[in-house]
């Protein structure tokens, strides 16, 4: 008898802990938060039986049974039950009375603080125990059933008998399929548990224990078979879905781009004569149009030219996104081309009476793409000029390092904070101008950086942002190495 007590301790603690952990494995794959809580509610119903195998273990080394002062081992054993049954009864009042589960498993967690009060302090008063004299036995205890703690375990088993047994199998009997399975095997499953159980936890002879733990490897195997099926098809249905997600990722991001450009296209398209006969009228008819008139037209091509501004950054996103980008690389000074773009934007500069600083070293020979390159300057440039208040200061950098050239377009404009700065750079990232009321220009269509990172990417450089905050200033920095 000893080894068998003590052999089918050390069974069911560690076919417990390695089902536990397959189970629970397994659970967190598909996402079952069900079977996770009925693993854990299986594992810690097994290392109730931790106390026979340390009595087993200390046995066989010592030739006497452990000293079980304060009822230790007793305690050891009974600790787990309470957490056991806590999560039984989650997983109980989740399948039949979801929007109660919550209520229910407080109760339990407060009937099982109370369990464990009385087993920790109360200990002789709850258990009992026989050590057998020829120390040729386990220590055997058992539940005293008139003490507070023997109450609560039978308040523990009539709910778990009640919950767990009839309740899933009357839920089986309304259900159809594999639901129908699952609830039928729990409910059978607990039926055999819990009279099986609650005789151990009585003071009979441990000859008992050749007939009830046999029965109990039962159990968890019917768990098992409850939840098999349906996270088999839970599995399945994940790798169907990411099978699917994969078929039809590029086809859909491939469908998606040829229709934004086949529609910016289409935008494009009625611009064409808007622009003809705006440029028409204005070159024609300006010195016959009143005033009023004239400058109603001019307002209707600056639309125009903000629009078309839009479309053609959409498309040349669109192009961008692309592995990759053709580059027509030639070398060129870049100091004349960032004094170009100063002069291409001389008319805004003015208007908002901004004062230009530039800082540039004499012989900035590089090979770059020209009309990439001047996308950039002349973006970064457009971003400082607009979020600059009026009368505000731009200083353009440019100098050699060793292995490249840094640019630098630095205003005390308006700044960006750091949640700004985590998307600055991504597609419609925008900046925000905290209602300062600097006019007009402000709104882009939030292309612009994503662009520019993009063509700096493609130059094998790099580009960045720095602000110390709102208000404090802002300083666009790109890198372009001299070789690839």
């Amino acid at each position: 008898m000893l080894w068998f007590n003590g052999l089918t301790a050390l069974g069911f603690v560690s076919f417990g802990t390695l089902f536990e952990m397959s189970l629970f494995t397994k659970a967190h794959r598909i996402d079952a938060k069900t079977l996770k809580f009925m693993g854990l509610n299986i594992l810690f119903a097994t290392w109730c039986y931790s106390g026979y195998m340390i009595d087993f273990f200390y046995l066989n080394i010592f030739g006497e049974n452990v000293n079980n002062i304060n009822g230790w081992i007793g305690i050891i054993s009974g600790s787990w039950l309470a957490i056991a049954l806590v999560f039984a009864m989650y997983v109980s009042s989740e399948l039949l009375f979801p929007k109660y589960k919550n209520i229910f498993t407080v109760v339990y967690i407060f009937i099982g603080i109370v369990y464990e009060f009385f087993l920790i302090f109360d200990t002789f008063s709850s258990l009992g125990f026989t050590t057998p004299p020829n120390g040729q036995e386990l220590i055997n205890f058992y539940v005293n059933f008139y003490s507070p703690l023997g109450f609560i375990v039978i308040l523990y088993y009539i709910s778990l008998f009640i919950f767990m047994g009839l309740g899933f199998l009357y839920r089986g009997t309304k259900s159809k399929g594999i639901i129908r399975k699952k609830f039928v095997l729990l409910g059978i499953a607990e039926l055999i548990f819990l009279p099986t159980s609650i005789l151990e936890l009585m003071p009979i002879s441990t000859s008992y224990f050749l007939i009830s733990r046999p029965v109990l490897i039962i159990v968890p195997i019917l768990i098992y078979l409850a939840f098999k099926e349906e996270t088999d098809i839970k599995k399945n249905y994940m790798k169907v879905e990411q099978k699917l997600f994969r078929l039809t990722e590029t086809p859909f991001e491939d469908f998606k781009s040829t229709f934004l450009r086949r529609a910016s296209h289409e935008l494009k398209t009625p611009l064409i004569p808007i622009k003809g006969h705006l440029d028409f009228l204005l070159n024609e008819y300006s010195e016959n149009l009143e005033e009023k008139v004239e400058n109603s037209l001019k307002e209707i091509k600056h639309g125009y030219n903000k629009l078309e501004s839009v479309i053609q950054n959409f498309l040349l996103s669109l192009e961008l996104e692309g592995e990759n980008l053709d580059l027509n690389k030639q070398e060129a000074d870049l100091s004349k081309l960032i004094k170009k773009c100063i002069v291409d934007l001389k008319d805004i500069i003015d208007l908002r009476e901004h004062r230009i600083i530039l800082d540039l070293k004499e012989g900035l020979i590089i090979s770059f793409d020209k009309i990439r390159i001047y996308q950039v300057i002349n973006n970064l440039l457009v971003n400082s000029i607009k979020y600059t208040p009026t009368e505000g200061k731009i200083k353009i950098s440019a100098k050699k390092n060793h292995s490249n050239i840094k640019i630098s377009i630095k205003d005390n404009g308006i700044g960006i904070d750091k949640m700004e700065k985590k998307n600055l750079f991504q597609k419609f990232g925008k900046i925000e101008r905290y209602g300062q009321g600097w006019d007009i220009i402000s709104e882009g269509s939030g292309l612009g950086l994503f662009i520019c990172k993009k063509i700096i990417q493609a130059h094998n450089g790099n580009i960045w942002v720095e602000s110390e905050g709102k208000n404090k200033g802002t300083e666009f920095i790109f890198t372009l190495p001299y070789s690839d």
